[in-house]
């Protein structure tokens, strides 16, 4: 059984935050589903009321509506989660994960898991929007924007990396 471990599926608009704050799919995890890959369903959202130990076994949509890469990305939409707390919440699971089975079941548990990561769509709309002063934020030459995005991206990558190594 493969098991789906979702991380980030951005869209690009902002008001469909039905993603982990509302419990349904994200139109992005239509295409990257777990049900497309012989799953009976959609990964459940890591911050639903209603998640439980139970739901490692069919996978964790760590996904959000509205964030970004830059931690500050959609921080204007409540609610949102950004790339590195959507890594820190895996780490808990797999934390969680390491626990339940113990470290044997886990590796091979997580051997078969796919890992999805879709991101930055969000954090390039808001640096190509208007700027709205009263949030404070600076416009920056593009070419240090994109080099500020790849590095934060790679960092979240290494992170990830590091995490999943033993598998």
């Amino acid at each position: 059984m493969l098991h789906h471990m979702v991380l980030i599926l951005r869209f690009l608009v902002a008001s469909q935050l039905e993603g982990s704050q509302m419990g349904g799919p994200l139109p992005m995890s239509l295409v990257m589903s777990s049900e497309a890959l012989g799953q009976k369903s959609f990964a459940p959202p890591y911050l639903a009321p209603n998640s439980s130990a139970e739901m490692m076994n069919s996978g964790v949509n760590y996904a959000s509506g509205s964030s970004g890469i830059f931690d500050e990305t959609g921080s204007f939409y409540i609610g949102r989660v950004p790339l590195g707390q959507q890594i820190s919440y895996f780490e808990k699971t797999r934390a969680r994960i390491l626990e339940i089975m113990g470290e044997k079941a886990a590796t091979g548990f997580l051997k078969k898991a796919l890992f999805t990561v879709a991101a930055g769509s969000n954090d390039i709309l808001e640096y190509l929007s208007p700027s709205m002063p009263f949030f404070g934020r600076e416009k920056y030459d593009p070419s240090v924007f994109q080099d500020s995005l790849a590095s934060n991206l790679t960092f979240y990558l290494k992170v990830l990396q590091l995490l999943t190594r033993d598998y």
